[in-house]
């Protein structure tokens, strides 16, 4: 890091020139911040818990990972409530579009579906066993699908053995892949 000129210190810190600019030791320097971070011991350091209204004692070890503890929950219970009501929203459209929309009297928001991840294991598996067949199907960036070619996977009638194997794993792989939550977005009804 370069050094700081004696005009651009009393620049940056708006000083006058009547102002002594010394240098302090870094060890006076590291002390000071240490006796910053340490807890005060002549009082209690209590906060609020916005989320609870508790007060937690900051100087108290079994409060602060009660805090902690109690924060965990909350988010917890509120990531639950949260992907229900995503889920419930989703419910009200109709159709398989990634966009979707739905309107109350008030209120109105635009639902963009979350992505499938399929189970890589499988289509990774699938990749090893059906050389043959894994160019038109799946792709590397990690092993993902091909999703207009896949589609056509669903409906396909063949006397192929092997083929009929590969295409059952890669359509298992995104049966029992995950699904992004969608992200719902709501204005006011115009």
């Amino acid at each position: 890091m370069a050094e700081m000129t004696d005009a651009e210190a009393r620049k940056l810190f708006g000083l006058d020139e009547k102002v002594e600019l010394t240098t302090i030791p870094p060890e006076t320097v590291l002390a000071e911040v240490e006796a910053l971070a340490e807890p005060k011991s002549d009082g209690p350091n209590m906060v609020m818990n916005p989320l609870t209204s508790e007060l937690v004692d900051l100087n108290d070890i079994d409060s602060v990972i009660q805090g902690c503890v109690d924060i965990k929950e909350i988010i917890a219970d509120a990531k639950d409530f949260d992907a229900m009501l995503r889920e419930r929203a989703v419910e009200f459209t109709t159709g398989d579009k990634q966009t979707r929309r739905i309107r109350g009297k008030k209120l109105q928001a635009k639902i963009v579906m979350g992505t499938v991840r399929p189970v890589n294991a499988i289509l990774k598996e699938a990749w090893q066993a059906y050389p043959q067949f894994r160019d038109g199907f799946l792709k590397i960036s990690s092993i993902s699908m091909q999703k207009r070619e896949t589609k056509k996977l669903v409906d396909l009638v063949t006397d192929d053995k092997a083929f009929e194997s590969f295409a059952s794993m890669v359509l298992a792989a995104e049966a029992q892949g995950t699904e992004g939550a969608a992200t719902v977005t709501a204005e006011e009804v115009k």
